[in-house]
């Protein structure tokens, strides 16, 4: 796989790239067109420093698109790459010290750990990403449920979820469309009720290519309360507000 990048880097299409790091590390890919229009949904930011976590990254495809939407807005933009195993940070590193170089008003941080173990001391403006879909049991699952107060949870979904609501001003997550109504995510759903949730994406099967599983994305302001709603599907062309 590294030697293959190598042979791209020296090309201007990092969507390409991005594409086939992806494929060999999930199977899939993210939509590039679909992840445009995530971004388009993100709130503006304009301040003199922005701070930006994401979460779960496999690729620099989404980051490549916040640098493009915020380095304007900002006099810093300071963003931090969650990665769950060092060899996909490091690949991903390769590829962002060539496309996205350090300087005087951006900063990319590469780490290895998973979010719900890492120590976090400050709020982001925004944390976005896909929470890890991944049920746990036993030992875990009873510390887990103390730690967040939410006994019946059994997804690390609904912790990753409730972590961000606690870490981020702005947060934009891409779940599984089952979230909206299976059970065992109602708690979680029930404090995400308590912020104002700006818009929810209906990527229908159309999230990640090669695969059809159905995915909405949620993107929320922390600081405020509920308000209207912008839903947008994909699928079926519509916009409404509710």
């Amino acid at each position: 796989l590294r030697g293959e990048l190598n042979k791209h880097l020296g090309k201007t299409d990092l969507e390409n790239i991005n594409t086939l790091l992806e494929k060999a590390i999930t199977g899939s890919s993210l939509d590039h067109n679909l992840v445009r229009t995530l971004i388009s949904t993100l709130p503006e930011l304009k301040k003199p420093k922005i701070s930006i976590l994401q979460i779960s990254t496999k690729s620099t495809t989404i980051i490549q698109k916040l640098i493009h939407k915020y380095q304007d807005q900002c006099h810093f933009l300071d963003i931090t790459l969650l990665f769950d195993n060092q060899e996909e940070m490091e690949i991903c590193k390769m590829i962002g010290d060539r496309y996205f170089p350090v300087n005087g008003m951006l900063a990319v941080h590469y780490k290895t750990a998973k979010f719900l173990d890492l120590q976090i001391t400050r709020k982001f403006d925004l944390v976005i990403g896909i929470p890890e879909n991944q049920k746990i049991y036993s030992q875990e699952k009873k510390q887990l449920c103390a730690e967040y107060n939410d006994p019946n949870a059994n997804n690390l979904i609904s912790f990753i979820t409730q972590k961000c609501l606690s870490t981020a001003n702005h947060l934009a997550l891409i779940y599984p469309k089952y979230f909206l109504h299976n059970a065992e995510y109602h708690s979680t759903r029930q404090r995400l009720a308590e912020i104002e949730i700006n818009t929810i994406v209906d990527y229908g099967e159309h999230g990640f290519c090669e695969s059809y599983s159905e995915t909405v994305c949620l993107v929320a302001n922390c600081r405020a309360k509920p308000n209207s709603t912008r839903v947008i599907s994909l699928a079926m062309k519509q916009r409404t507000s509710q």
